[in-house]
This record gives structure tokens, C-alpha cells and sequence, in this order.
């Protein structure tokens, strides 16, 4: 099973994505969803959100005046960044029980929707994460016609968001949301195909730096594969390069490097 995020600014279409996939047999985590419930099912969560942002947060009903919290937050990266650390190891916490139960029921692809990815622990655990981009002008008339708001306001929205370059920095691949539903479907089916069914070591590129002889790189491959890993992503074709490991968590990853 390979693990998919999907991000993307408001209004870039990245649930449509996710529908999308879905209707190809993918499971889908929608982050923004979950942190909801979390913030009203989690006593332990409730109790740290109203410690640091006050008993107010929450109406009488128990609810999540969520209006009252955004006053808070936005606008204000401190205090922005204090909810987060309160709210995404939860999500995370969330998103690996997900992933488990896609893996334990056969599903090729578990797919993470979330707008703030990668950050944190939510870039850990995920495979390759796609981002879904348009024009500004489309992403704010969809919005203004989604959320029958004014123009000014997605604008203002927008601006608590990274930029486009800043998504497309984060992310492994680029799905471009620009054209007719028709022509995103396409997008989407050949993105399918090519993350669900690609071989876990596909060929490298004729300049990458080789060791050893065809015998030794197959017990390679072997013991990678029956450890669970895959490849994901492309390696630079130059004769050269540095190879980064990370995060390191026991002595075994000395011997598989």
C-alpha cells in the first residue's frame, strides 16, 4: 500500500482529488475533519485547547466556538503554531490508526488531505505527497461560489495560506487543476496508475553511482523489500550526489544504509 498526501491551497480542488480517488479504491483521511472531532471528542485535547486559549473556546453545549478560536490564532504565528503543536500530533496519532486499519483491509492507496502538509510530524508516514495548484482567479471564484462569499474574503483567507510556490516546494509531485473536470479526471486516473501499480524499484537513472555486482544489488532489493521499504520519488542522474538519512531511529538503520 502506498501513502498519499494530497495538498493544496483553498480552492485548488484537492477534495475533488480526493473523491476522485476514492472512486478508484483509494481510503481517504481528511486532516481538517478529523482535528474537528478531536478538538470535541478528545477530553485530554479539550482541556489543553481551553487551557491555553481560554474557557470560552467552548460554548456551554460543549461545541467548539470555532469563530472565537480563529479571532485567536490568525494573523498571529505564535499563537498559531501553539494550536498546531496542541492539534497535529493528535491528527497524526489518528492518521497512523487509519493507515493501519487501509493496510490490514488490502487497500492500494491510503490517502492524508490536509492543507498544512508538510509540517511537523504530518510529513512522517506518508510515501510521496501530491499538491493540487490553479490560478488564483479560479481558486477564488470557485471558493466565492462554494462559500457565497465576497471576493475580498477568499482573498483574506488566502493570505493565512503558504504561497503556491511554497506547496509546490513540498511536494513530490504536481497535479494541475486548471481545466475542465473532464480533463482533471484524466489527471487523476493517470496519477492512480502510476502511484498504485509502479514496481517498488523501478530502473535508475544510467548516470546514478552503482556498487557492487547484479547478485549483490538483488540481495539488496531482497532485504529492503521484506523490511517493508519501497521506492518513492526520483533519483537525480548525476554521477555524484549526497545521500541523506533520516530520521534515524534504531542502529538497524546503520546496516540497511
Amino acid at each position: 500500500m502506498i501513502r498519499v498526501g494530497i495538498t493544496g491551497g483553498i480552492g485548488s480542488g484537492k477534495s475533488t482529488v480526493c473523491r476522485m480517488l476514492q472512486a478508484r479504491g483509494a481510503r481517504v483521511f481528511y486532516s481538517d475533519d478529523e482535528a474537528k472531532r478531536l478538538m470535541t471528542s478528545d477530553a485530554e485535547l479539550r482541556n489543553a485547547v481551553s487551557a491555553a486559549f481560554g474557557r470560552e473556546t467552548y460554548r456551554p453545549d460543549g461545541s467548539l466556538d470555532r469563530a472565537r478560536l480563529a479571532s485567536e490564532v490568525f494573523g498571529d504565528p505564535d499563537r498559531l503554531a501553539q494550536l498546531n503543536a496542541l492539534v497535529h500530533p493528535r491528527v497524526y496519532d489518528a492518521w497512523r490508526v487509519f493507515e493501519q486499519r487501509a493496510r490490514a483491509a488490502g487497500c492500494r492507496m491510503a490517502v492524508r488531505e490536509s492543507a498544512v502538509m508538510p509540517e511537523g510530524r504530518g510529513r512522517l508516514g506518508l510515501d510521496v505527497v501530491v499538491a493540487v495548484e490553479a490560478s488564483r482567479s479560479q481558486r477564488v471564484e470557485r471558493v466565492r461560489s462554494r462559500d457565497g462569499v465576497e471576493a475580498a474574503d477568499v482573498e483574506r483567507r488566502m493570505e493565512h495560506q503558504k504561497s503556491e510556490a511554497e506547496f509546490r516546494d513540498g511536494a513530490d509531485r504536481v497535479l494541475a487543476n486548471d481545466g475542465s473536470p473532464d480533463e482533471l479526471e484524466v489527471a487523476v486516473e493517470a496519477l492512480w496508475e502510476e502511484l498504485s501499480s509502479s514496481p517498488a524499484y523501478p530502473p535508475l537513472p544510467p548516470e546514478v553511482p552503482r556498487w557492487g555486482n547484479g547478485v549483490m544489488r538483488a540481495f539488496g532489493r531482497l532485504i529492503l523489500g521484506m523490511a517493508g521499504f519501497r521506492f518513492v520519488g526520483r533519483l537525480p542522474n548525476a554521477p555524484r550526489f549526497v545521500l541523506i538519512g533520516a530520521p534515524h531511529t534504531t542502529n538497524w538503520d546503520f546496516v540497511l544504509g
